[in-house]
């Protein structure tokens, strides 16, 4: 289940914490993609994002990074943790800070 960690302050920013078993998938679309999405890396998770980061965007089902070095990075990492069963944060911008109808995070963090 997805857990916040906590931030309150007048940007609504929150830290998220995810186990590898929350992940249901992970995408990399490009811009030119046929859906219409945004270019990035989508993480679908089991359960929807409560907080009011999330609140600003219509979809809570998943996270997705859009910085291009962002990107790899984040993959990369979160391979790692998959595969070391490390705890994965992510940190959402709030207000404002949506893609595809979903929240944008803006840091990517792993912990032991």
């Amino acid at each position: 289940m997805a857990a916040i960690l906590g931030a309150e302050n007048s940007w609504a920013g929150q830290w998220v914490s995810l186990n590898p078993a929350d992940i249901v998938s992970i995408q990399i679309t490009q811009s030119t993609n046929s859906a219409a999405q945004t270019e990035g890396l989508y993480i679908a998770l089991k359960n929807p994002i409560i907080g009011e980061a999330a609140s600003y965007c219509a979809r809570k089902d998943f996270v997705v990074i859009t910085d291009a070095k962002l990107i790899d990075r984040a993959f990369s990492a979160y391979l790692f943790a998959a595969a070391s069963q490390k705890t994965i944060q992510f940190y959402l911008d709030g207000a404002g800070k949506c893609a595809y109808n979903g929240p944008i995070a803006t840091i990517f963090t792993l912990n032991p």
